[in-house]
Parts: structure tokens; sequence; C-alpha cells
């Protein structure tokens, strides 16, 4: 059983050389095919150079100033400590590990005066009464506000107008949705508006912009 097994085995070695040997070789690219291919891997590479040379990194910078002049010079100042940003998202649209290197700033959002971040406050409770809701609802408008302008801003702000006087409803509800008791809650509504507080009043934007260096 053993040697008919080593024998079946060696047969079909034999078989499978033997198919290999006679598989034909791959046909030989023709001199136009060849022309062919190196014509059309050049014009994909020439088109990726072209397509390379209209790249643009950008970063977008925003600054406050006392006057029109004073906020140019801040933005301008702040998008030079930033301008590594607008290489990389230069070179990591381009293709072939082009360089790039910085080629310009320019005025993307003219100064003009800050405008006033607006917030609201807004209570719907059943532990309150009328008085209370009205107070937690501008102590939330105010508290809204002065965080929506530091994020926007970067920095301390304060309240500017507001908070508004609460409106007031009452609204009854059951107590289990579609069962129970029905019960009073209480919904006010405030607003308030906050600016940064700082005598620069003043905001614009510049952008700084990388190109591939040629």
């Amino acid at each position: 059983m053993k040697s008919s097994i080593i024998m079946l085995a060696i047969i079909g070695s034999f078989v499978s050389f033997n198919a290999l040997a006679q598989t034909p070789p791959a046909p030989a690219c023709s001199p136009q095919d060849t022309q062919r291919i190196a014509a059309e891997t050049e014009r994909a590479v020439l088109d990726r150079v072209r397509a390379d040379m209209h790249v643009e990194g950008r970063v977008d910078v925003s600054a406050l100033g006392v006057n029109d002049q004073d906020c140019l010079n801040n933005a301008y100042q702040r998008a030079n400590s930033v301008a590594n940003n607008a290489v990389y998202d230069c070179q990591r649209q381009t293709t072939y590990f082009r360089t790039c290197a910085i080629q310009g700033q320019r005025i993307i959002g003219a100064p003009a005066r800050i405008q006033p971040q607006t917030a609201s406050g807004h209570i719907d409770d059943k532990n309150v009464n009328e008085a209370s809701c009205k107070s937690a609802a501008q102590n939330g408008a105010a508290q809204n506000a002065l965080q929506v302008c530091q994020r926007v801003f970067g920095m301390a702000c304060r309240i500017v107008a507001g908070p508004t006087e609460a409106s007031h409803r009452v609204e009854q509800r059951r107590r289990y949705g579609l069962f129970g008791p029905k019960e009073d809650w209480h919904i006010c509504d405030s607003a308030a508006q906050a600016l940064p507080d700082t005598p620069q009043q003043i905001q614009c934007t510049v952008e700084i912009f990388a190109r591939v260096q040629i």
C-alpha cells in the first residue's frame, strides 16, 4: 500500500512538471506596444506634475486689534507662527515627495468690528416656581453667552446685553407619560450677548498659503 502511494506521487509530480514544461511563454511586447506604454506612462507623470503645480496648502488665522492695522499686524504674526501647517497641508496633497514652501499671505476677512455672541438659557422643570424658573433661565443665558464667546475668541468675555426678561409658561404633563397624575412644568427662556473683555474690538482674518517649489 505504501509503495503504491509513493508511485502515485511520483507520477503526479512528473505530470505536473511536464505540463509546466509545455506551457507556452508569455508573448513579448512588440516595439509599438513598448512605445505606447512608455508614452502613456510619461503622459500620466506629466499630468500629475501639472496637477501638483496647482496644489496650495492654506491656514486661516483670525485676530483682534484696537484698530484695522493693529488687527492685521496681529493676524500676520499669528499666521507666521503656524506657517508649518500650511506647508504640511500642501505636501500631503502632492505626489513624488515634492517640497512645498510658503508663498505669501492674503487678507480674507477685512477688519471689522466684532459682533456679540448670543446664547439662550432654557429651563423646563417641574421642581421650580415661576420666580426660580425665570432666574435660572437668565443665569443660564449669561453663562452660555460667556462660554460661546470664549470658545470663539479664545479669551475672557463679558456680558454686554441681557439677560433679557425671561418668558414663562406652564404646561401640564402626566407623571408617567400617558398615565399618572398631572403635574405643572415651568418653562422659561432668556437670552444674553457677550463680547471679549478687551479694548481690541476689531476682528480680521488672514490666510497664509504654501505651494510646490518649482
